[in-house]
């Protein structure tokens, strides 16, 4: 039974003029999703198109499409309480930074850590069509296959074009040996290729299309392998275990998941197992003599939480961009970077110590709260929703997950995506309940 606003837009619709209003509205809505998840993917490509390589294009943009739709979030007249508990949380941290560093480095620090926050925010003032949303799913997947090809390419061939083709300026030398697909770094392709993955668990469920998912799972994984990337196959093997014991409870499903993971495991073993090896046992060496950055990360963020214990050292002056480009003198007094060998960039490469160091207790609870209710609000969904909330939830552990190896949650990538279109789920549940039905 179709709700009375349904009933209001389908009499709209018949309208003539009016009608074309709504389905222009609709168009345009669309398009403006593609683009935004279109400069999030693609920003260094397009820098590197204009000769823009010390610009951060995505992030303007960004920075534009967010704060005017958080715009219409924050006047809307009624604002559900779960997206006024994130607003809330987030203006207090701009509070509590402002005493300790200032208020302009207190703004962009808190817009950085909680970006992907700020994108599930306006995702209640955007509501694409369920259509719309596998177009964009379809779009992901599409490019997280071509990406893994090329990433295979780069595994077996070594040549210069194939290796870089599109120009991308070197980070570093060991960076050439991994593959990056099309992107400009082996790890955020590995994060494409980490949703992709996500995505082939439900598309082509039909059995004369099972070949188009066996070739998808083909790319995704060789082009993990070939990427080096180990957030992403650590990524996908949580992800399996989720999918199938926690998601989609069911015996012959279980059947599939031991099937899928042998062909995972044998796979990896056979096609890339000296890389794999090789890359994995530079975390275990590099702990054992005391090198690995990200270790001492955390170790150096416990003695900042010991310090700061309530509201952290504040936004924006520690572990991320903002401390990095504002030259934060915490970096100095606990000595982070003492003996860090990586020159081109002065951030900590992973997002949890830097959160809870910057928030402190209170603000880092509260933080972790307002995700778990995220989380959990698309579990209940994923009964009367269809595919959708399970794949966005998965999207969502998996940034989570990579977040403990990268700066991925705050990064303006593909995750803000999943986190836009999560916000417009659980805001527009009973539409979307309609469509099913």
């Amino acid at each position: 039974m179709l709700s009375a606003s349904s009933n209001i837009r389908m009499g709209l619709e018949q309208t003539p003029r009016i009608g074309y209003a709504v389905q222009k509205f609709s168009y345009i809505r669309f398009w403006f999703l593609l683009s935004f998840l279109i400069f999030c993917l693609f920003d260094a490509h397009i820098q590197t198109l204009l000769h823009l390589d010390n610009f951060i294009l995505a992030e303007c943009i960004e920075i534009a499409m967010l704060g005017y739709l958080l715009l219409r979030v924050i006047t809307r007249k009624k604002i559900k309480p779960l997206l006024l508990g994130s607003i809330l949380l987030m203006l207090l941290i701009i509070i509590a930074g402002t005493f300790k560093n200032g208020f302009f480095v207190s703004l962009v620090g808190t817009f950085f850590l909680f970006k992907s926050i700020i994108a599930f925010q306006c995702g209640y003032v955007i509501k694409p069509t369920l259509k719309e949303i596998y177009k964009l799913f379809n779009f992901i997947l599409f490019i997280a296959c071509v990406s893994g090809f090329v990433s295979i390419l780069q595994y077996f061939i070594h040549n210069s074009f194939i290796n870089n083709p599109f120009g991308f300026p070197i980070v570093k030398a060991s960076i050439e040996d991994r593959g990056k697909g099309i992107f400009s770094h082996p790890n955020r392709n590995g994060q494409v290729l980490l949703y992709g993955g996500i995505l082939s668990l439900y598309f082509f469920k039909s059995s004369k299309d099972q070949w188009k998912r066996y070739l998808c799972f083909l790319l995704i994984i060789g082009g993990m392998i070939g990427s080096g990337s180990r957030q992403s196959l650590l990524g996908f093997a949580i992800i399996l275990i989720v999918h199938f014991f926690i998601l989609n409870k069911a015996s012959k499903k279980i059947i599939n998941f031991f099937a899928l993971s042998t062909f995972f495991l044998v796979f990896v073993y056979s096609f890339g197992q000296d890389f794999i090896q090789q890359r994995f046992s530079k975390i275990g060496s590099a702990v054992e003599t005391g090198d690995y950055f990200r270790l001492q990360a955390t170790i150096n963020s416990f003695e900042i939480l010991r310090d700061y214990p309530v509201f952290g050292v504040g936004a924006g002056l520690w572990g991320g961009t903002v401390a990095e480009k504002y030259g934060s003198p915490y970096y100095k007094t606990y000595d982070t970077f003492q003996g860090y060998l990586r020159k081109t960039s002065m951030d900590i490469d992973t997002y949890w110590p830097h959160a809870w160091a910057e928030l402190g207790i209170v603000g880092f609870l509260m933080y972790l709260l307002v995700l778990f209710f995220i989380i959990r609000r698309l579990f209940k969904l994923r009964k009367t929703l269809g595919d959708i909330p399970k794949i966005l939830l998965l999207m969502l552990v998996a940034t989570i997950f990579v977040s403990a190896f990268s700066l991925e949650i705050e990064a303006a990538f593909i995750n803000l995506i999943a986190f836009m279109l999560a916000g417009s789920i659980i805001n527009k549940f009973k539409e979307y309940q309609n469509e099913v039905a």
